[in-house]
């Protein structure tokens, strides 16, 4: 089959983007992930197993394609823009995990129709993702080190499935640097987690802090200004970032969870919490690391009306809780 008519057929049926790539070993990768596990040794939530990272062949031994669709999410919502505590783009709308896997299973069943199959792997996955998709020509790095497209900026999501089909035709990388002398995200970013050699130095990067279920460094406590997860700021200063006329699929627009205070989580056990909470991504790492953040944007805001129930936040034995009240008990006795 011809690559063209597969990928016009896929985005017809939904906004994105497809690319596709002959399946293969990436081993050009090998030295690149070495070098950012020095940089970043000591990740929590990155597979640290290079072989497993660059051979798709473990996941699908059939595997002899691999479709890579990009997914465009909100760049803007004026509700939201100036508002504290809320969560990151990725996390606006119904979790992507599960939107990408649905809108995938449409992708499995036209493979299907052709008598072939294939996996869907949805961020569930040690494969790279990005490097898969500036190969399928969908875009290149940026300096912050996430994939930037013309049309979706760096606000799209990827979603792949390794297939036992055979193309007549591939992708190749499509864009040259498409930075060039700009440096606004670097300006942007409140720790200096990035750098114009474009490698993330992840314990510096407040999107991945967010998610940490470790102590915080001192040194980033009173970076906690704005969200309870993730970290928009070197994107949202991205150039390429500026459009609201892109299309996006209605699952991804803002559903009114994306706003997270101390108050709304508290008195929630965690049962509470995941049901409240399941449709929204930013979830995943479970309500104290989103009661950490909050309590953390509430203090540096000075937010005392919602912090006036601090006392009755109980950390157990929660260190990176516990480190978080610490911090907000002494910024407020400062004020």
């Amino acid at each position: 089959m011809k690559s063209t008519e597969f990928k016009k057929t896929i985005e017809n049926s939904f906004p994105c983007q497809v690319g596709i790539i002959k399946a293969r070993i990436f081993t050009e990768l090998r030295q690149s992930l070495q070098k950012y596990q020095k940089i970043n040794h000591d990740l929590q939530i990155v597979e640290n197993n290079i072989d497993k990272r660059i051979n798709p062949f473990l996941l699908y031994k059939a595997v002899k394609s691999i479709i890579v669709v990009s997914f465009p999410y909100v760049s803007k919502a004026q509700a939201l823009e100036n508002k504290s505590h809320v969560v990151s783009r990725s996390s606006w709308g119904l979790d992507y995990h599960i939107v990408l896997k649905d809108k995938l299973k449409a992708v499995l069943e036209i493979l299907e129709s052709n008598n072939k199959t294939g996996i869907i792997l949805s961020d569930n996955h040690p494969l790279p993702e990005k490097h898969l998709a500036y190969l399928a020509g969908l875009g290149n790095y940026g300096k912050n080190t996430l994939l930037i497209n013309p049309q979706y900026g760096s606000f799209f999501f990827i979603g792949l499935i390794l297939t036992d089909m055979e193309f007549s035709d591939y992708d190749t990388p499509k864009y040259e640097d498409i930075c060039q002398s700009c440096n606004l995200c670097l300006k942007a970013c409140p720790t200096g987690a990035i750098s114009e050699a474009r490698y993330l130095n992840v314990g510096r990067c407040m999107s991945y802090l967010t998610q940490s279920k470790a102590l915080i460094p001192e040194a980033f406590l009173g970076k906690f200004v704005k969200f309870t997860f993730g970290c928009d700021l070197c994107q949202s200063a991205c150039v390429y970032n500026n459009r609201d006329d892109i299309l996006v699929l209605n699952e991804f627009i803002p559903r009114g969870l994306e706003v997270v205070k101390v108050k709304n989580l508290q008195n929630l056990s965690n049962k509470d919490f995941k049901e409240k909470y399941k449709t929204l991504a930013a979830s995943y790492r479970g309500k104290n690391v989103l009661l950490r953040n909050a309590i953390l944007v509430s203090a540096n805001r000075f937010d005392k009306a919602d912090l006036q129930d601090l006392a009755k936040t109980h950390p157990k034995a929660n260190k990176y809780l516990q480190q978080a009240i610490n911090y907000a008990n002494n910024k407020l006795k400062k004020e």
